[in-house]
Parts: C-alpha cells; sequence; structure tokens
C-alpha cells in the first residue's frame, strides 16, 4: 500500500468518526453555566456591613451609693438581696438626734397635706417630745410657735369669745334702742300737745284772757318739757352711736379673725417647707436612702457601729426591670451610609454568636457632631433577652459586643463590576 492509498484510508476512518456528546454539548453546559452563574450573582445579595463597637445601657441604670460622711453606722434598715423601694432608708449615720422621730414626723407631715387637721397635728406635736437634733429644732419651733397662735384662734376661741360678748351686748343695747324708739314715738305727740297750748296760750294773752305772769309761767313750762325731750332725743343718738361701735367693734374683730387665719396659713405653709427641706438637708447628710426601686447589694459587709470613710462605696441597687438600649461607636469609614431604621445585629462578648447568635435591632439616633475617633449612635432592640437562634440570655449593664449595621443589600454582580470599574479607572 503505497502512502497516497494510507491517506485515503486515514481520511475515511476519521470522516467516519462520531463525535462525544461533550465535544457537542460541552460549549452549551460552560456558557449555560456561565449565565446561570451571572443570574444568581444578581439576584443573590449579600449585605454591605460596617462594624461599630456596641455597649449595652440599661434605660434605668442600676445605682451605686458611697457614703456620704466620715462617720460610724448607727442603723441598717435593710438587709442584702432585699426588694427596696424608691426613697427607703437602707443606712442610717450617726448624728445628734434620734432618726425614729424625724421618720415619724416625716410621715405626720405627709398626713397633714391630706389631712389639713392642724389641732391634732399640733396636740400631737405638744404630747410628743421629738428628739430632731440642731439640724431640725429650730425649724421645728418655728412651726409649732405658728401652730399654738393657730390654735388659740380655733380651739381657745381667742377672737370668737369677744365677737360673743359683743353679740350679747349688742342684742341689750338694741333693746335699749328700741325702748327709746317707743319713748320718742309718744314725744313726737307730746310735742304736738305742748305747741298748741303754747300757741293757745299766746292767743290769750293777745285778748287779754290771761295775764303776762300766768303766760310767762305756761311759756316756762313749756321751756322745760321741751328739754326733756330733746335729753331723751339726745339719749337715743347715744345709745344708737352705741350700737353702731359695737357693730363696727364685732365687724373688726372678725376681719381681724380672718385676716390673721389667712396670715397663719402661709406663714404655717412655709414653716412645713422649711421644715421638709431641713428634713431632706438631714437626709443628704446623714442616710443613704435609694433613688430608684429594686434589689439591693452590699458592696462591702455592714453591721451597726461599723465606721466608714467618706467616699467608700456602701450599696447598689439594681433595677427589678432591666430594659437595655445600645450606645454604638460608628467609625467615620461608611458612616455617611448609615441610616436611621437600618438593621443591626451584634455579636455578645459574652456569648460566642457561632453558639448563641447575635442580637438584633434597628438605628434609633445618629449624633450630627462626631467625637474624636468616631460618631455616636443609639440601637433599639428588639428584644435583649432572646437571640436570632431564639436562645434566652441575660444581659448585664456595660456588656459590650461588635455591631454590624447593615446598610444595603448588594449583589454579587454588582459587587464585581464595581471593583472591575474601580480596576478601569485607576
Amino acid at each position: 500500500m503505497d502512502i497516497l492509498e494510507l491517506r485515503d484510508d486515514l481520511y475515511q476512518d476519521i470522516h467516519k468518526l462520531t463525535p462525544s456528546w461533550w465535544t457537542v454539548w460541552g460549549p452549551y453546559i460552560v456558557f449555560a453555566f456561565i449565565m446561570l452563574l451571572l443570574t444568581l450573582s444578581y439576584f443573590i445579595k449579600y449585605p454591605d456591613v460596617i462594624l461599630a463597637e456596641a455597649t449595652f445601657v440599661s434605660e434605668i441604670p442600676s445605682v451605686s451609693m458611697p457614703s456620704k460622711i466620715d462617720s460610724k453606722i448607727i442603723s441598717i434598715k435593710k438587709n442584702d438581696g432585699d426588694y427596696i423601694n424608691k426613697n427607703d432608708y437602707i443606712i442610717v449615720f450617726f448624728d445628734n438626734c434620734n432618726y425614729e422621730d424625724i421618720l415619724l414626723l416625716k410621715n405626720k407631715l405627709e398626713k397633714l397635706e391630706n389631712d389639713s387637721d392642724m389641732i391634732a397635728f399640733f396636740e400631737d406635736g405638744i404630747n410628743h417630745e421629738y428628739k430632731l437634733g440642731i439640724h431640725l429644732q429650730g425649724s421645728w419651733n418655728n412651726l409649732m410657735a405658728y401652730f399654738l397662735e393657730y390654735c388659740q384662734i380655733e380651739k381657745q376661741k381667742k377672737y370668737d369669745l369677744e365677737i360673743d360678748r359683743l353679740t350679747k351686748e349688742l342684742v341689750l343695747q338694741q333693746k335699749i334702742k328700741n325702748k327709746f324708739e317707743e319713748v320718742l314715738s309718744y314725744n313726737d305727740k307730746i310735742e304736738i300737745i305742748m305747741e298748741r297750748k303754747k300757741n293757745g296760750d299766746s292767743i290769750l294773752l293777745k285778748g287779754e284772757f290771761i295775764g303776762r305772769a300766768e303766760y310767762d309761767e305756761s311759756l316756762k313750762k313749756y321751756m322745760e318739757a321741751r328739754k326733756g325731750l330733746n335729753g331723751e332725743e339726745l339719749s337715743y343718738e347715744k345709745e344708737n352711736l352705741e350700737v353702731r361701735k359695737i357693730i363696727n367693734s364685732i365687724g373688726q374683730l372678725k376681719q381681724l379673725k380672718r385676716e390673721k387665719l389667712i396670715e397663719l396659713d402661709v406663714n404655717i405653709k412655709k414653716a412645713v417647707l422649711d421644715l421638709k427641706n431641713s428634713i431632706n438637708s438631714w437626709e443628704d447628710a446623714y442616710v443613704i436612702k435609694t433613688p430608684i426601686s429594686g434589689f439591693l447589694q452590699f458592696l462591702t459587709p455592714l453591721k451597726e457601729n461599723l465606721h466608714v470613710a467618706i467616699g467608700e462605696e456602701l450599696v447598689m441597687v439594681t433595677p427589678d426591670s432591666m430594659k437595655f438600649h445600645v450606645i454604638l461607636k460608628i467609625p467615620f469609614i461608611g458612616a455617611g451610609k448609615i441610616k436611621i431604621g437600618q438593621s443591626v445585629h451584634i455579636k455578645l462578648n459574652d456569648y460566642p454568636y457561632n453558639e448563641f447568635g447575635t442580637v438584633i435591632g434597628r438605628i434609633e439616633k445618629i449624633s450630627n457632631v462626631a467625637n474624636k475617633d468616631y460618631y455616636l449612635g443609639s440601637v433599639k432592640l428588639d428584644n435583649s433577652n432572646i437571640t436570632d437562634y431564639k436562645k434566652k440570655i441575660n444581659i448585664k449593664e456595660n456588656t459590650m459586643g461588635i455591631a454590624e449595621i447593615i446598610v444595603q443589600d448588594r449583589s454579587w454582580l454588582e459587587r464585581l463590576f464595581e471593583k472591575v470599574i474601580y480596576i478601569f479607572k485607576r
């Protein structure tokens, strides 16, 4: 067989070969796979995240209370672990007073505002010898002086007794006045008769039916009778003036009583306020009381007569209901993308996120002014005790973590072309 025949046989053999399926469909499969990847990269989105330092802060933070003075403890009112209400006494320090008297007086002052029975309050204050010390005794004495004056007016009837006496005297004088009015009504008739007698005698004198001496004697009697009538009128006017004086005196006493009671009411309110302020000042100096409700925790072993130094941390109160929000320290890079309402996933330092998951919230506030190294932001939590893995956790005050702020969901395709465009622009 020559070379030409051999080539012809090979040519025929090659043309008789059937292509494999990969040779036929391979390019189509590769093209379809690439298109599928491009399609998926367009629809599958991956979040654009900014990391920030997160700190959990209680809306009602725990409160620690140090010693206010360098002194010894005279009384411990609550035990470690007790639930206490706002303004409850916890520790009382030594002072030259009976703190139980101050507590009792404080409660009675509160009741006085609701009851307003000042006489009962005064009598109770007289019967109970309060030992209030130099800080409160002056304010207490001042208040009791006003209450004494009030009692003299309301209970001992300082003005009412004189008003009653004058009222009785007025009734008597009114009766005398009425008698004078009756007499004066008769005098009017007598005066008419006397005037007629005088005129008749004058006519008789002109007709010379009577002599001058007889006329003069008649005129003299007329003048004497007239003088008597004028005296009775004068007595009536004096009696009328006396009645008016008594009425004016009663009115003045009533007005004086009203003015005095108004003045005392103002002074008593001022004195009560001054005493309350004195009690508050004493409490600020000698009492540790809780500003919030919650559970008490001793920060050091405490007992009565123990001497403590000023500023020494003694107790802490933790709120019974801890609600948290999160403070973020947002770095400058990418901070402009952050908006209110964006989702935040927080990985806690205390709880590994791959085991417990993350706590989820949303951006609530962003500061307009930057700090030296960051912006401050605030996150409102969906649920501070349950993670996205549905696991319950116990958040403590100032718990820290890393926050992932999801500023935008972008597709893989978008990210790929962004990098390609960036490379070409460079």
